[in-house]
């Protein structure tokens, strides 16, 4: 323990006054003496001894005197030692003041840097604390703390305080220039050793710091290496204005000091490791949370067959909260028709065998609603067991629009092969309508032969329906659109509507008196309400209820997604509600499908569904079905809003005072390509009374009407026809006869018509096959036409 200087001025003190009593002791015992015997002496007491003996009182006089005289100058000897003495003493603690202060102020630097260390939580915060500390506790002129990097070959200052000089500062970045010189800042990176200079003015290893200081403030300084883990070295760097600042006592603190810092640093950096492993397993434990969190896809986790592991998507999509799954059976989840599949590989997978990873299998949610997943698997480790992390990817919309695009290819297969063959097949049913037709009309209704020709006839008038059914279903129907109002279509049948469901069903109307128009061809409009109801009362043989319902709805895009052909926009809807027996999930899948029907064998053709499907598309609308078993069942039929209103039609067209139908006397020019409706046209006509010339294409017709020398009063021609169609016909033959009357006929469907469809359109047309009742009427019908005026 070192004393203080008060303590040492204490002790100086305290000899000085023993000796100066020793010696006041001395001089007052010799004036006793030399008193008493001169009492004695003068008033004649008596002494031992002393009064045998004058001589002896002489002695002890001078003795007495001796003693005086020697403490008198020891008195006056040690009075001026004593001024010298306590000058130098005064000197001597002034600078042990000064250098307990010194040592008090670095001890404080001590212990307030170590008291920084447990407080401090970030290097640099660190580091500037303790330069400032030192300057301001230590009296140091300034303090840094630089690193060296072994990439620049340079210190780097990290922190200072005080009077730190741009000299110092480059000094302290380029210790690798000028290797000859002394630097003391080298010494202690590569030796990692302190170094200390305490005249600085006058020692010559520090002139280059003397010359790039370019200023005499600094007298001393003291260079100590920081040593903390890791490759980073570095120095503290400390001046002083005073010199032979730096003693033994300082240095050893100083430098106790800087290991402290070092210390320091290496826990500093071990923490922020620690905090930046923390932060950044945080930061990823967050990441990881978050993707597992906010997954578009069902993450579960299977051990043991149950669910170790779940993300909310799961239950979004499952339903049921985390008490409900978790630890509940994996197969429990699946369609009972898929489990089989999904245990057996799951037991293939758990044993090491190669399984796909990839399956597409059904799940059925919390209310009971059938969702189609694809699965993919990944063995994994779980709790340090085997376990199978799969993936969940809810593909239920993409299923149902590979279910639309397969119902849309499977209706433009049957609209080919419709296409295809219609045209010859409308050939041949004209034909043989035709002639069953004049079978009954030539034989009597007695004769067996009338019964056979009315047999041919009512199954080729079937033949004709079928066709029809197959050309709406595949979309290739001809369609004559015209803008009307749903409501006033559903008020128009609603008495036949009734008819065809029976007493026992209920019919109710929800109309929307604001309902919107819309445009399509009314009578297949009809033909698909007729189709639905039919279906509806079959659904309910004892007894039920149907609501026809009308109301404006917008489809935005949300909704659109889910299906591939339907746009955005305002539409009607018509919505037809049942409450029989409803549909389950397989035949709600094949319900619009050609040909499928639930009905007993005989009863019905399973194109009704399939026909109204075909009949909205081509009308630019949708339609939807909901069902279930024992709820009944909706069709929902959208149809395309316009803002157009309805066109009522007129008679616009006045007879003439000159007018006078004429009898069947008229000529005819015929051009069809095909030989057996060719040979029954004119045979029709000319029973009729007609004058009708044949050729077989519209080249060969429009030669005849150049030759010909007489009138023409109407033109019948197929449109499609070899070498020249009907429409070039048509356009060529006005030029010669451009007040004969037009009738263009075909066996194709509308869409192979399309082409034509703009040369036609101004032109009566009929559609093959026809009854030859039908054929004679319209033909009268154009021929008594008058002209408009």
């Amino acid at each position: 323990m070192r004393r203080t200087v008060d303590e040492i001025a204490r002790e100086k003190r305290f000899i000085w006054g023993v000796l100066y009593i020793i010696i006041f002791l001395i001089i007052f015992i010799g004036i006793a003496v030399l008193a008493y015997y001169y009492y004695a002496l003068h008033k004649q007491i008596s002494l031992p001894a002393a009064n045998k003996n004058l001589q002896s009182i002489s002695v002890v006089s001078f003795a007495a005197i001796l003693i005086i005289a020697i403490g008198v100058g020891l008195l006056l000897l040690y009075q001026k030692q004593w001024s010298h003495l306590r000058e130098r003493l005064l000197d001597e603690l002034k600078r042990i003041e000064e250098k307990n202060t010194r040592l008090i102020h670095v001890i404080s630097i001590l212990g307030s840097i170590n008291q920084l260390i447990i407080r401090v939580k970030t290097r640099q915060e660190l580091l500037d604390s303790i330069c400032r500390i030192a300057v301001e506790i230590g009296s140091f002129m300034g303090a840094s703390i630089g690193f060296y990097d072994s990439d620049s070959r340079c210190i780097n200052i990290v922190g200072f305080s005080g009077y730190v000089e741009d000299g110092i500062v480059e000094q302290m970045t380029k210790i690798d220039d000028n290797l000859d010189i002394f630097n003391p800042l080298r010494v202690a990176i590569r030796d990692r050793t302190y170094y200390v200079c305490n005249d600085i003015a006058n020692d010559n290893k520090m002139e280059y710091w003397r010359r790039q200081a370019k200023s005499d403030k600094w007298r001393s300084c003291a260079v100590f290496p920081l040593r903390p883990s890791g490759e980073n070295q570095g120095v503290l760097v400390l001046l002083s204005k005073e010199p032979f600042f730096f003693v033994e006592e300082e240095i050893n603190i100083l430098n106790e000091l800087s290991d402290d810092i070092s210390f320091a640093l290496s826990y500093l950096e071990k923490e922020q490791q620690q905090l930046y492993a923390e932060e950044s397993l945080r930061i990823s434990e967050e990441r990881y949370r978050s993707v597992i969190e906010n997954a578009s896809d069902g993450i579960i986790v299977v051990q043991d067959g149950k669910l170790e592991f779940f993300n909310p998507r799961v239950q979004n999509v499952i339903g049921g909260d985390e008490t409900e799954l978790l630890h509940k059976s994996f197969i429990d989840l699946i369609h009972p028709e898929d489990r089989d599949e999904v245990i057996e590989r799951y037991q293939k997978r758990m044993k090491g065998e190669e399984v796909p990873s990839e399956i597409e299998v059904r799940i059925v949610s919390k209310e009971n609603k059938i969702l189609w997943i694809e699965v993919r698997a990944i063995m994994i480790i779980w709790n340090e067991k085997p376990a199978v992390l799969y993936f969940l990817t809810d593909i239920t919309e993409r299923k149902s629009l590979q279910d639309q695009l397969l119902q849309s290819q499977k209706m433009e297969a049957v609209g080919q092969l419709a296409g295809g063959i219609a045209h010859d097949f409308n050939n041949f049913l004209t034909s043989i309508i035709g002639y069953s037709q004049l079978l009954t009309l030539k034989l009597n209704k007695d004769n067996p032969l009338h019964h056979y020709a009315e047999s041919i006839l009512s199954s080729s008038k079937r033949a004709v329906n079928l066709t029809q059914q197959l050309l709406a279903v595949s979309r290739k129907h001809a369609f004559q659109a015209q803008i009307f109002n749903l409501n006033t279509l559903l008020k128009e049948i609603s008495s036949m509507l009734k008819r065809i469901m029976g007493e026992h069903i209920e019919l109710n109307m929800c109309i929307d008196p604001s309902l919107q128009n819309t445009k399509a061809d009314v009578g297949q409009i009809e033909q698909v309400i007729m189709n639905i109801t039919v279906n509806a009362r079959d659904a309910m043989p004892k007894s039920g209820k149907i609501i026809f319902q009308t109301e404006n709805v917008v489809l935005d895009k949300a909704y659109c997604q889910h299906f591939i052909d339907v746009k955005p926009g305002n539409y009607v809807l018509l919505s037809i509600i049942d409450t029989g027996h409803g549909m389950n999930e397989e035949i709600l899948s094949h319900i619009f499908e050609p040909f499928f029907t639930t009905k007993e064998k005989g009863k019905g053709t399973g194109l009704g569904l399939s026909t109204s499907w075909g009949i909205i598309k081509q009308s630019g609308g949708h339609i939807e079905v909901q069902s279930s078993p024992g709820q009944g069942s909706t069709f929902k039929i959208y149809l395309p809003a316009v803002e157009e209103i309805p066109i009522v039609d007129k008679a616009t067209a006045t007879v003439t005072p000159d007018y006078h139908p004429s009898s069947n006397t008229e000529t005819i020019l015929l051009a069809e390509d095909e030989h057996n409706i060719r040979e029954l046209i004119c045979t029709v006509l000319r029973q009729e009374g007609y004058t009708v010339y044949e050729a077989r294409d519209g080249e060969e017709a429009l030669i005849f009407s150049k030759q010909h020398k007489g009138p023409i009063h109407l033109l019948l021609s197929d449109v499609i026809m070899p070498r020249m169609s009907g429409p070039e016909l048509v356009k060529e033959f006005s030029l010669l006869y451009p007040g004969t009357k037009i009738l263009l006929i075909s066996g194709y469907t509308d869409g192979e018509l399309a082409l034509y469809r703009n040369e036609c359109q101004s032109y009566p047309f009929l559609q093959k096959p026809f009854e030859p009742e039908i054929l004679i009427c319209l033909v009268r019908e154009l021929l008594d036409s008058p002209p408009f005026q």
